[in-house]
Order: structure tokens, then sequence, then C-alpha cells
């Protein structure tokens, strides 16, 4: 375990060795290792042009440090790996990171799991995306995103991305977020090779989960969908969703058929109405729909 002081003189010494040729500098499982620590890394960073990898990981870093760092970066030229996993980084330092992403040209790899930037964090590195051009890894697992968050990077992803995988699991992402994440993989004609979207509360997925067949591996909690049905969602794994594929193809193919649909159900509850109205919210196409206390009454237009 590295004191903060200790980590301060190591900053330090890195900074007032111009001729130093550390490539790769890694610091974690260091609790000592606080916002302190992390402001002595930002000063070294500003001037240091030999590290090419930075690992603060399992340490006690907060907003302040993340700010600091984040300054960093605005103005570093040389770090293309920041991992900075586990620790306590909040919104503020969030959008300060994402504020050096916003022009950083040459960062490729941003590891922010385990934190807590929320929605609002989340919200910011998504507006950062847009006018990045370098980042190939994005990591934001575990961090307390919900729909909003999740719906900025989706949007993010409309435009040409250099985005080979985006981690967002064990976050609490729904499928209406989800399904707008797999629309943009194919507005962007994205690189995206793996997504991890495990550990959310997905209950089903939609025709838009085709867009992901370019994409070699795509995590998701399959066996606890209730749609598609068990029997096909259960044989999915990461690495082939083919059987996915068959089924959601024959869903996209036969709807189509229809053309108007109008329901009415009197009374409240009922397994049936549940399965029937999850059924019909399938469909993106779903122009109106009007809950009545007596009654459920869809009309939908189908193209």
């Amino acid at each position: 375990m590295i004191p903060s002081l200790e980590g301060i003189l190591l900053a330090e010494s890195i900074q007032q060795n111009p001729a130093s040729t550390l490539r790769v500098l890694e610091l974690m499982n260091n609790a000592e290792i606080s916002d302190e620590g992390a402001i002595a890394l930002a000063l070294m960073l500003r001037t240091n042009t030999s590290i090419q990898e930075i690992a603060l990981c399992a340490n006690s870093i907060g907003d302040v440090g993340a700010t600091a760092l984040g300054s960093a970066l605005e103005i570093n030229k040389g770090v293309t790996v920041f991992r900075i996993r586990n620790n306590d980084i909040g919104s503020d330092g969030t959008t300060a990171i994402a504020k050096a992403l916003a022009v950083n040209r040459v960062l490729k790899v941003l590891q922010l799991n385990a934190n807590r930037m929320g929605d609002l964090g989340a919200v910011a590195i998504g507006k950062a995306l847009r006018s990045n051009c370098s980042l190939v890894e994005l990591a934001l697992g575990s961090n307390h995103i919900g729909d909003v968050g999740c719906n900025a990077i989706a949007f993010a992803l409309h435009n040409s991305l250099p985005l080979q995988k985006l981690v967002v699991s064990g976050n609490n992402i729904t499928e209406s977020a989800a399904a707008a994440l797999f629309a943009a993989l194919l507005a962007c004609g994205c690189t995206l090779e793996k997504l991890a979207l495990a550990g959310n509360p997905i209950a089903t997925i939609g025709i838009e989960f085709l867009n992901t067949r370019k994409i070699t591996f795509v995590s998701l909690n399959y066996a606890d969908l209730a749609w598609p049905p068990i029997s096909v969602a259960s044989r999915a794994v990461p690495g082939d969703r083919s059987i996915l594929y068959k089924f959601l193809d024959s869903v996209a193919a036969n709807s189509s058929l229809l053309v108007r649909s109008r329901l009415m159900l009197v009374g409240h509850g009922g397994a049936g109405k549940t399965t029937l109205k999850t059924a019909l919210l399938m469909s993106s196409r779903i122009l109106q729909r009007t809950l009545c206390r007596s009654c459920w009454n869809y009309r939908c237009s189908m193209a």
C-alpha cells in the first residue's frame, strides 16, 4: 500500500525528471491514494510526455482528484490508456473527465467502471463522445446509469465513432434505452465489436436487436428475458445469438401483415392483458396509445 504522501513524492519525482522513459504507471489497490495524490499526479501529467498508460484502480479518488486529472488530460498528449475503475467518482468528476474527452485526440481507452457517475455523468460522457475521434474502448459498468444516461450514449453513437468496445453492464438500463442503443448501431454504421449490457433490468428485446448482427460479442441476461420466449432466449449466448436473430427476423417479416389493430379489454389487471400489452409494444410503429380506466385502446398503423 502506497500512502498518499509517497504517491505525491512519486509524482514529483517523475515531473522533475524530463528524461524519464516511464511508459506505464500503475498505482492500484491503494486506499491511501486519495484526491491529494491524484492532484499531484495531475500536475505531473500536465508536462509529462512519456507515460502512455495509467491505472489508478481501486483507490480512494473522488470528484476533486478526478477533476484535476480531467483537467490534465485536456493538455496531455501522451496518455492513450486511462483506467480509474473502482474509486469514488461522482457526476462532477466524471464531467471533468468528459470535458477532456471532448478535446483529447490521443486517448484510446477510458475505463470508469464501478464509480458513481449516475445519469448526469453519463450524459456528460455522451455529449463529449460526439466530438471525440480517437476512443476505441469505453467502460462505464456499475455506475448507477439509467435510461437517461444510456440514451445520451446512444445519441452519440449516431456519429461515426471509432468505438469498438462499449461496457454499460451492471447499471439500471431498461429495454427502452437498450432499444435506442440497438437502433443507433444501424444509424451510424458503428464499428463496435463488443457490447456489454448484462446485469441491467432489461426484460424484453425487440427487432432493434437485429442491428447487433455485426457485433462479435453482446452480453445480456438472455435467460432472464420475458420476451422473446424463454425457449428461444435461454439458448442464446454472447458469442452466438443466431437463434435470436432467426426468431426476430420472423417477427419483423410477419409484422408487416398487421395494418390496423383495435383492442378493448374491460377490467383491471390480468395476465392475458399484460402479455398482450407487451406483444403490442414490441412494434416501434405504434403511433397512438390510449389507456382508460376501464379499457385499453390501441391503434397501430404500419407503414
